[in-house]
């Protein structure tokens, strides 16, 4: 078993931009707080991933990637195959292989998920 405390670290975040042929994709930070070897699923993987406000990931799928979002905390937008949900603490989204996704935080604090992930592949994403 590992134990982890991750409010020390959320406090440190600094929202990074990230740009994919000249075309900002996303703004956010996260820690990853299992990986697979924790775990001991090949794939698997644990985050928090905070979005400062007005920050967004653009569109994009997985071919076999599979995520559950859990939100923790502020308002934000999650559109699933073009259909937009407004997402506050305690939803929970599934986004299954080949589901479209995108993310936008709405509010003026920190919007922040939890992330889970398996059967991931870092280069397993299609922008949109």
């Amino acid at each position: 078993m590992k134990k982890t405390n991750t409010s020390k670290s959320l406090k440190k975040l600094t929202p990074r931009v990230f740009n994919i042929q000249g075309k900002k994709v996303y703004t956010y930070d996260k820690i990853s707080v299992f990986g697979e070897t924790n775990i001991g699923v090949k794939g698997a993987k644990y985050q928090i991933v905070s979005f400062p406000k007005n920050a967004s990931v653009a569109p994009h799928f997985h071919a076999i990637v599979r995520e559950v979002f859990l939100v923790e905390s502020g308002e934000g937008k999650i559109t699933i195959n073009e259909q937009p949900y407004d997402a506050k603490k305690g939803d929970i989204f599934l986004i299954q292989p080949k589901d479209s996704h995108a993310l936008h935080n709405l509010g003026k604090e920190p919007f922040v998920l939890h992330i889970f992930k398996w059967d991931e592949d870092p280069n397993d994403i299609t922008w949109v």
